[in-house]
């Protein structure tokens, strides 16, 4: 059983639903039958309720039982309401995030007649490098008692693993590394692209958006043949189109909003360049999904993308400084994608979501 507030994800609220869909038919499939369906438990406004309603989700039930999920203590007790009301026995909790869903969680397995393990996971950094001493120390405390509750932790990638594990005790605990599975597109590619660099993802401090900007006056000041796409929304947003105020006499820049994934890859299809200044990469999905539609990927240099970097050598490049940035950039709009590169990407990520979702499922069934 999963339980989150669907306005807290970054994710479009129906792609969302569609991917814990697919988990929902691997779990029948892999239970033969036994278990029938996923089930979310979440909080989202009632006005959202019908066009969610409206969507077909055969292997997902969806139970809104608040507005939000903020109030945790009251969350949880309406959750376990609706679960008995339902004749529901939970197999297992997997509360959306570390903290309210968490709490939640752990209030609900309180009052559940049978302990119910519970399974977190970890998608990045759960430390912020900008907290101050106090906040640090308090959040380390708090996570060491999330590790300490909990019975399985599922982590996105070996980059994500190492890094927990350097800072918390996980002994006793069993751990899964289980990317999150992507949809494949089947579109056929475009091979004549006009030369234009894509913002990808949400627009949010981890993705490093003054770099981001930075690395793209620095372009600018190389050559100005190139247009700016930015696909995704933010709380940075606002604060990056002001930044690009500067170049827009010289650079056409486009905003997508917040869009669909099928309409992401349709905005991927004729971009050149993905630029990518995250810092920390847990599983690189955005620099899967350019790969995967045909554009080349200029990333700052960490473990996730200098482990794709070693994968797909003519198709990411790395960097360390926003002038080496610029000056890779610049260079990746004057080539051209290997044709075959993309389905040789759509072929691994098909195989590594099978694997993926086969392994997330077993950790639930055992």
């Amino acid at each position: 059983m999963m339980s989150m507030n669907l306005l807290d994800s970054a994710e479009n609220t129906l792609d969302l639903l569609t991917r814990f869909n697919s988990y929902g038919r691997q779990l029948v499939r892999m239970s033969n039958g036994n278990v029938p369906y996923l089930v979310l438990i979440c909080g989202f406004p009632e006005e959202l309720e019908k066009s969610i309603n409206d969507q077909d989700f055969d292997s997902l039930k969806i139970f809104r039982v608040s507005s939000s999920t903020k109030n945790f203590l009251k969350f949880s007790i309406l959750s376990y309401l609706r679960l008995n009301s339902e004749k529901i026995k939970a197999k297992i909790f997997l509360p959306a995030d570390l903290y309210l869903n968490f709490l939640s969680s752990i209030l609900l397995r309180m009052i559940t007649p049978k302990r119910v393990p519970l399974q977190i996971s970890i998608h990045g950094r759960v430390r912020n490098p900008q907290d101050t001493k106090i906040v640090a120390a308090l959040r380390f405390s708090y996570l060491n008692f999330v590790f300490w509750q909990s019975q399985s932790i599922r982590c996105v990638s070996d980059q994500v693993y190492l890094e927990v594990k350097s800072q918390f005790d996980l002994s006793g605990k069993t751990v899964l590394i289980s990317p999150i599975p992507i949809q494949i597109s089947s579109a056929p590619l475009t091979t004549e692209r006009l030369k234009t660099v894509a913002f990808l993802g949400r627009v949010h401090p981890e993705r490093g958006i003054v770099e981001w900007v930075e690395i793209i006056k620095e372009l600018s000041s190389i050559r100005q043949d190139f247009t700016l796409r930015i696909i995704g929304d933010g709380p940075l947003l606002l604060e990056m189109k002001r930044s690009l105020e500067s170049i827009s006499d010289l650079i056409i820049v486009q905003y997508t909003g917040s869009i669909a994934k099928s309409k992401v890859y349709e905005e991927l299809r004729d971009v050149k360049v993905v630029l990518s200044t995250a810092h920390s990469e847990g599983y690189g999905l955005a620099i899967r999904e350019s790969l995967m539609c045909g554009a080349f990927v200029c990333a700052f240099s960490s473990q996730g993308s200098e482990l794709l970097r070693k994968r797909f050598p003519r198709l990411v490049s790395t960097f360390k400084s926003k002038e080496e940035g610029a000056l890779l950039l610049s260079k990746q709009l004057d080539h051209c994608f290997p044709p075959d590169a993309a389905n040789i990407v759509r072929s691994e990520l098909s195989r590594g979501n099978e694997y993926s979702l086969e392994t997330l499922i077993n950790s639930w069934l055992e």
